[in-house]
């Protein structure tokens, strides 16, 4: 080691607890937003189809059909359609009702007849044949757009838990921890939006049971790790008996700790 590592207990830093803790919180609220939007969304769109599929099996067919609206199509595999529907009941009295769906590798044949049914009970309530047809479509869309709630969901409550886990293991090791050298086996440049914006060390090492630690360490182009020797080596990481198999690798200004010495 150039310099010995400071004695435990460590303060965690009140600016890296109050990051961890705001960011960790909003990432995992942000992700269960995602989540119930996603699912109210879903929600709906089940329910149209279920319902369409139900007015077309016991509806009346329309004495007319004209459907007037728009198509977008996104990175050609979603087709938005926004339709308004025209069709007249058996006693010729004129309706309309907007019809939306959404196919996701599937899009309409335009050129297929068009046909109209409505309920008897309620013809305000009608279902058009290009939505029928799209059935695989529209149920397509609805899990792409499931899986991609989930995921993106998902993804960001994840990260939220992994933001509060960092605190936690920052407070564990600054209470009680043992030093252990790691062996740095590789630098990489962390590059993101073909920038790059910092250094990722990949190093393992040994703790006092013999357990073998493999990791890697994230460093911005300001920042360094505590190595453990002159010839930048090593690193310098703490293993708290309270997370196991987690080490926390200091900066060289021992963040995320409050320095009790001058490095």
């Amino acid at each position: 080691m150039i310099t010995p590592f400071p004695d435990r207990p460590l303060r965690v830093r009140s600016s890296f607890a109050t990051k961890k803790i705001l960011g960790g919180i909003g990432l995992i609220l942000l992700g269960l937003g995602f989540l119930v939007l996603f699912v109210f969304v879903e929600k709906e769109s089940i329910t149209d189809v279920l319902e369409d599929h139900k007015i077309w099996k016991t509806g009346i067919p329309a004495t007319f059909t004209e459907v007037h609206g728009s198509e977008r199509t996104k990175n050609f595999v979603f087709h938005e359609y926004s339709l308004v529907v025209r069709y007249g009941d058996k006693e010729m009295q004129p309706h309309s009702a907007d019809v939306k769906f959404d196919t996701f590798l599937t899009s309409v044949d335009q050129e297929q007849r068009q046909e109209a049914r409505y309920l008897e009970s309620d013809p305000k309530k009608v279902a058009l044949s290009w939505a029928i047809e799209a059935s695989t479509g529209r149920w397509l869309a609805i899990g792409f757009l499931g899986v991609m709630g989930i995921v993106i969901g998902g993804f960001s409550t994840w990260g939220g838990i992994g933001m509060l886990r960092q605190l936690t293991l920052a407070k564990r090791c600054g209470e009680r921890s043992e030093v252990v050298t790691l062996e740095i086996t590789n630098v990489t440049p962390n590059v993101a939006n073909g920038k790059q914006v910092g250094l990722i060390y990949n190093y393992r090492g040994t703790d006092s049971d013999g357990k073998l630690h493999e990791g890697k360490a994230v460093f911005t182009m300001k920042e360094e790790p505590l190595f453990a020797d002159e010839e930048r080596k090593h690193l310098v990481g703490l293993h708290s008996p309270a997370v196991p198999g987690k080490i926390l690798v200091p900066r060289s200004d021992l963040h995320p700790f409050v320095s009790p010495v001058r490095l």
